[in-house]
């Protein structure tokens, strides 16, 4: 049996995708920077390969004899053109996918990937749709991450603050665990006749009811503020980002406030079920 190439296994989406078709006892190759580092993967079952996403030869060669493959465009938050970038990703995963006959990818995107302006850092997943379009692509379009509040529970647990750009506090919004984004990255490389787009939606949850269990997780009070505008910029660059980028993820922000990311095709969003809930237990 050929094996389905999986890349991203050192993070969340990767991961769950390698682990969903190893259960499934689908043979499975994982790419790795460094081959030493994934003994975890050997012992599973899978296949180790040494390729780098941002080389086409080195990304050709791992792709080569494979069944499918899922990709993604890693974040790159600190480049100085994040959109740039995404587009020469585009262009690395693109030539590797025809120059290694592969017959099938499942592509990372996100919900708003088919708006090309408006949508901050999401700008990037149009720019990769774009550079992909006409190969034989699924993009699997999922909503906001709800592992996003991952850098902010530690400032819950010691001083029971829970700072939001996500505003009204009140305000639900879709949010999905990555693991299903994983799990269905594989279910859609195991199917048939895969569909161009995959749309997935999780439940809808507000910064309130986030700040209400970490509150009976923790034991103790957590209160969930608004975390100021004029201050998004400078606290993104403070943790890495460009200036640009900066922009971009604040961008993100401001397009889910005022309700401008949506999905291109709402009747057929597929459903993920991983309650946010148990996303906050696992982050704590």
């Amino acid at each position: 049996m050929k094996p389905f190439v999986i890349a991203g296994v050192t993070g969340n989406t990767g991961k769950a995708a390698a682990q969903e078709l190893l259960r499934l006892n689908q043979p499975v190759r994982v790419l790795v920077r460094q081959a030493a580092r994934a003994a975890d993967w050997k012992t599973a079952g899978a296949e180790v390969v040494e390729a780098d996403l941002g080389n086409a030869e080195s990304l050709t060669a791992a792709l080569r004899g494979a069944a499918g493959a899922y990709l993604l465009n890693p974040p790159n938050h600190g480049a100085a053109d994040p959109l740039e970038s995404a587009h020469q990703q585009g262009l690395v995963l693109a030539r590797a996918i025809r120059d290694s006959g592969l017959p099938r990818a499942v592509v990372l995107s996100s919900v708003g990937g088919h708006l090309p302006e408006g949508t901050g850092i999401v700008e990037t997943t149009y720019r990769l749709e774009q550079t992909l379009q006409g190969l034989p692509v699924t993009f699997l379009r999922p909503s906001y991450f709800a592992e996003n509040w991952a850098p902010l529970v530690g400032l819950a647990r010691e001083q029971g603050v829970l700072p939001s750009m996500l505003q009204p506090l009140d305000k639900a919004i879709p949010m999905i665990a990555t693991e299903d984004i994983g799990r269905e990255a594989a279910r859609i490389l195991l199917e048939a006749n895969p569909p161009a787009v995959v749309e997935l939606v999780g439940p809808s949850v507000s910064p309130a009811q986030v700040a209400e269990w970490l509150s009976s997780l923790l034991h103790k009070p957590v209160q969930v503020v608004p975390n100021p505008r004029d201050q998004w910029e400078s606290q993104l660059e403070g943790a890495g980002a460009s200036k640009r980028g900066a922009e971009l993820v604040a961008g993100l922000q401001d397009a889910i406030n005022a309700e401008r990311l949506q999905f291109q095709n709402a009747r057929q969003v597929r459903q993920a079920t991983t309650p946010v809930l148990e996303v906050l237990r696992a982050l704590l």
